[in-house]
């Protein structure tokens, strides 16, 4: 009886350890976007560009705070467009939505400063209303920016899972994708 409670329990515990590591494979596969050039540098030693970052929220520039320092310390020219003041977060009552947009836009500033961000351009699009808005709405601003910025690099969310699902960042990626490439 013991022995057959020891197989018991291995087996059990293999189940869970396959089934943990199938789950990470279909997992992977389904949140891998193959359509993203997969690349050793994002821009080739001795080419100056223009880099445009383009997010939906202050902090949402955390997910790519090292690549922008790195392009900068080579030379790049880095400008980071930010479509709203983040006024949407939940601060469980301790801050108003004004005052949570002003808290986070000095963070996204302060932010900025470190990075070393040529130029920060802080809009002022509703947090939580772009799917509102309406992706054509979306590919304008992003175009308008484009088109004054002229970059030959752009950073965003990719428009599938927007680093975690968030509809802002699916469809900002969504708005430059279509725009730029």
């Amino acid at each position: 009886m013991k022995k057959l409670f020891k197989w018991g329990i291995a087996a059990f515990f293999l189940i869970i350890l396959l089934s943990s590591f199938i789950l990470i494979l279909v997992g992977n596969q389904l949140l891998h976007n193959r359509d993203i050039p997969e690349r050793d540098s994002l821009i080739p030693d001795g080419e100056i560009k223009v880099v445009m970052a383009f997010f939906p929220h202050p902090d949402d520039e955390i997910t790519v705070a090292g690549t922008l320092i790195s392009l900068i310390e080579s030379g790049h020219e880095v400008h980071l467009v930010c479509l709203t003041k983040g006024e949407a977060g939940d601060t469980e009552g301790k801050f108003s939505k004004r005052e949570l947009g002003e808290i986070r836009s000095l963070e996204m500033k302060a932010s900025a400063d470190v990075i070393g961000v040529k130029g920060l351009h802080l809009l002022d699009y509703p947090d939580g209303g772009l799917a509102e808005m309406g992706l054509d709405s979306i590919k304008t601003i992003a175009k308008n920016w484009i088109d004054k910025m002229q970059p030959d690099v752009i950073l965003s969310y990719d428009s599938k899972v927007g680093l975690y699902g968030h509809s802002d960042h699916q469809l900002s990626g969504l708005a430059v994708q279509e725009v730029f490439l």
